[in-house]
């Protein structure tokens, strides 16, 4: 849940410079080192389309998918065959974030979100490639996108949890 929740408050980050971008699509990998020193690597895939939709997709080391519209959380375990529906005080927007975000003198780009900050960093041509944040255990967590897509189509169904077979249902 702990993993869950770092991503619900990743998808509502941004960047400023990014008001062209509708959509992305990327692999990331997620490090979170906790205060002492012990660290867990993630792998997988990330999709956020305007205007508040998520969908991180957990390869490694274990699969998980976290569908997120606007204030509706889905955590989808298919190891434990469940799938836990939460809804949010406050909607989760990825794209107004990165819009949102203002450049520092450095070239790194910050928001605070929920009273979370983070970091952003993008290439050359403007494209986020790195997110650092402190989470509110104190944990290091950074985010590394590769093979980005900026804009791809995605489908407002792909955001939609879509049980397929029996699972059980958690709605907290």
């Amino acid at each position: 849940m702990r993993i869950a929740l770092l991503w619900v408050a990743f998808g509502a980050l941004a960047l400023a410079a990014f008001e062209s971008i509708g959509s992305f699509r990327s692999e990331f990998v997620q490090t979170i080192r906790s205060e002492d020193g012990k660290i867990i690597e993630y792998r997988g895939r990330v999709y956020a389309k305007s205007p508040y939709y998520g969908l991180w997709k957990y390869e490694k080391p274990m699969e998980k998918e976290i569908y997120i519209v606007d204030k509706q959380v889905v955590i989808y375990e298919p190891a434990l065959e469940q799938a836990t529906v939460s809804s949010l005080q406050n909607s989760i927007d990825f794209m107004a974030l990165l819009r949102q975000s203002k450049r520092n003198s450095e070239g790194i780009y910050e928001a605070t979100v929920f009273e979370q900050k983070y970091q952003i960093l993008a290439d050359e041509k403007g494209e986020p490639q790195k997110v650092f944040f402190i989470d509110k255990l104190h944990n290091e967590v950074q985010i590394i996108f590769k093979n980005a897509e900026i804009n791809p189509v995605l489908e407002k169904e792909m955001f939609l949890f879509m049980p397929s077979g029996e699972i059980d249902l958690i709605r907290q």
